[in-house]
Order: structure tokens, then C-alpha cells, then sequence
């Protein structure tokens, strides 16, 4: 007689129990992971995003106020939340600024503010920094902060998002003839948490 071992390939419902645990566990770590490195990435690009738009309007803006004619600065407006100004043109078509009188001649007034009446009619408005010369519009940044922080009268400040620093999008100070450009834009990551890029510039306008 010949026995027959049969070979059983299986198996028991505890060990079976104790692999799909396993495997759950290694799923929700990597699951976990997954989401960590995705909300990582889209901090940065966030981040990154908001400090190209502070950037953008500061390249645009710096060069033609650093030409700009110094007697035409609102001066008397500022510290505020509008710039105005005018830069040295040639309107007589004489290959300079300066007229036969020796005159400077000076092109339309520069406005440069956050976009409250949709000025361009793109639809966006508060959270937009525009610069107005003329008939035309060029938008200088988007993802402005919005609303501005608002400053107490007894110098201290309504901090709304805890970063130690008063946000107000877009802010003009001076000190003698210097004018102070402040940026604030913001980016917001996937759980709602806002990201603050702030960008400052000196500028002194060269022309009389």
C-alpha cells in the first residue's frame, strides 16, 4: 500500500486577518505619504506663484518710477494705497523730453492702485494691482492680499493671519525723496492655509 500525502496550500483565517491588517497599514502609510509630498509640492508652487506676481509689478513698475518727474509724485497723498506720477516723454518729436524752451515734457499721469472697480472689466477686482496710464491698463499683479489689514490709530495693527507683520497688498511710504513700493501677495495651499509673500523696493525719481 502507498499512502497519498496530500499538501494543503492555504491559509488560516488569522493569518489571512493579519496580512489584509498589514497591508492596510502599508496602504495608509503610503496613502498618507502621497498626500504629504502632494501638499508639499503645492505649497511651493503656490509660494512661488505669489512671489512672481509681487515680482512681476516690481519690474514693471521700478524702471518708470525711478524716471518718473519728482515734482509730479502725489507726495502730499502718501503714505496710502495709491501712486500717482508722470515720466519725461517726447512730445514734440524733437529726440528728447525737453521742448525748444528747455522745458521737460512730460507724458499722461501713472496711477498705480488695487483694481476696486474692475477698470480693465476682467472680472477681478480687489485682489488685482493695476497701473493706469491714459487709455491704457496693464495689470502689474493678481493674488493681491485682500481684504488689507487696517492699522489702529494707536499704531498697532489687526494682525488677521498671525504672521507678526501688517499685510496691506499694496502700500506707498517715502521718506524724503525716496518712495517705499510694499507688495503683498498671497497664496492659499489645499487645507486653506494662505501663504504672505511680501516685496519691498526703494525707488528715488531722477528727474526734477
Amino acid at each position: 500500500m502507498y499512502q497519498i500525502k496530500h499538501n494543503t496550500f492555504g491559509m488560516t483565517l488569522i493569518e489571512l486577518t493579519m496580512t489584509v491588517g498589514l497591508m492596510t497599514i502599508v496602504m495608509g502609510a503610503l496613502f498618507t505619504l502621497s498626500l504629504s509630498l502632494s501638499d508639499t509640492v503645492q505649497n511651493y508652487n503656490v509660494t512661488i506663484t505669489a512671489t512672481d506676481e509681487a515680482r512681476r509689478a516690481m519690474q514693471i513698475l521700478i524702471p518708470r518710477l525711478s524716471h518718473a518727474s519728482r515734482q509730479t509724485v502725489n507726495w502730499n497723498e502718501l503714505p496710502g494705497h495709491t501712486l500717482r506720477f508722470r515720466m519725461p516723454t517726447d512730445l514734440d518729436g524733437n529726440g528728447t523730453c525737453v521742448d525748444v524752451g528747455g522745458n521737460l515734457e512730460l507724458g499722461d499721469v501713472v496711477t498705480v492702485q488695487r483694481d476696486t472697480q474692475d477698470a480693465n472689466g476682467d472680472g477681478m477686482t480687489g485682489n488685482q494691482l493695476i497701473m493706469i496710464q491714459g487709455n491704457n491698463i496693464t495689470v502689474l499683479a493678481n493674488h493681491l492680499f485682500n481684504p488689507p489689514e487696517v492699522g489702529n490709530a494707536n499704531g498697532t495693527f489687526n494682525d488677521t493671519n498671525g504672521n507678526g507683520r501688517l499685510d496691506r497688498g499694496f502700500f506707498i511710504t517715502t521718506q524724503d525723496n525716496t518712495v517705499q513700493i510694499h507688495i503683498d501677495t498671497v497664496g492659499e495651499s489645499r487645507r486653506g492655509h494662505q501663504f504672505v509673500i511680501n516685496v519691498e523696493e526703494r525707488v528715488i525719481p531722477r528727474n526734477p
